[in-house]
C-alpha cells in the first residue's frame, strides 16, 4: 500500500514538473513575442526572426546564449576601434542574400528604397524604413512604447528623420546597455534592423533610375 502511495505521488509529481515547465516556456515566450503576434502574422515574425539570426551569426559570433556579452564587445570594439571596425563584420553580399530569404511583405514592414543626393547632387538609391504614417513596424514600436524607452526612442528617431538614424541609438545603447534587457527578442530584433540598415546605408553603390 505505501509503496502504491509512493508509486502515485512520484506520478503526480512529474506531472506537476512538466506542467510547470510549460507554464514557464509559454509566460517566456509571451514576454517577447506577444507585441510582435499583435502586429505581424507568424511569416513574418519567422523572417525576423532570420534577421536577427542574421545579425547575431554576423556582428556577434553567432553567439546567442552569451548575446549581452558579445553585444557589448560589439559596442566596445565600434567606440574604440571606429566606424570601420562595424563595417568589417558584417558581409553586405550575405546580407543582400538574406534580404532575398524572407519574404517580401516582411521587407517592406520594415524598408523601402529611397531617392538619395550626394554632395554633387547626383541621385542614388538608399535604404529607409516606410514612410507612410500607418506601417505595422510604427504601430508596433508604438506599443512596445508604452514599457519600453528603447523602443520609444527608436519610433522618435525614424520620425524625426525619416530614416535608421544610429547617433541617439547608438548613445542609448552605450549609456543604458548595464539596464538594458538584452534577453528580450524584440530588443535584439529592434537593434538588428538599425544595424543592418546602417551597413546598407553605408556600402551600397547604386544609382537612382526612375
Amino acid at each position: 500500500m505505501v509503496e502504491k502511495r509512493k508509486k502515485t505521488e512520484s506520478y503526480l509529481m512529474r506531472i506537476i514538473l512538466v506542467l510547470t515547465l510549460i507554464i514557464i516556456l509559454s509566460c517566456s515566450n509571451k514576454k517577447y513575442n506577444e507585441t510582435l503576434s499583435n502586429h505581424f502574422n507568424t511569416e513574418q515574425i519567422n523572417d525576423f526572426e532570420t534577421i536577427n539570426d542574421f545579425f547575431i551569426s554576423e556582428a556577434l559570433n553567432g553567439s546567442k546564449s552569451n548575446y549581452k556579452k558579445e553585444f557589448q564587445e560589439f559596442l566596445e570594439d565600434k567606440m574604440f576601434n571606429g566606424y570601420d571596425s562595424f563595417l568589417k563584420k558584417i558581409d553586405f553580399n550575405k546580407q543582400k542574400e538574406l534580404y532575398t530569404t524572407i519574404s517580401k511583405s516582411s521587407f517592406d514592414e520594415l524598408w523601402e528604397f529611397c531617392k538619395s543626393r550626394n554632395r554633387n547632387k547626383e541621385t542614388f538609391k538608399s535604404i529607409c524604413p516606410r514612410q507612410e504614417q500607418n506601417t505595422k513596424f510604427r504601430s508596433y514600436l508604438k506599443e512596445l512604447s508604452k514599457s519600453n524607452d528603447f523602443a520609444k526612442l527608436c519610433l522618435k528617431t525614424i520620425d524625426d528623420n525619416g530614416d535608421y538614424y544610429m547617433l541617439p541609438i547608438q548613445h542609448y545603447l552605450n549609456v543604458n546597455f548595464e539596464s538594458m534587457d538584452l534577453e528580450s527578442l524584440d530588443n535584439q530584433f529592434i537593434i538588428a534592423v538599425f544595424y543592418l540598415s546602417e551597413n546598407d546605408s553605408a556600402k551600397r553603390v547604386e544609382k537612382w533610375t526612375d
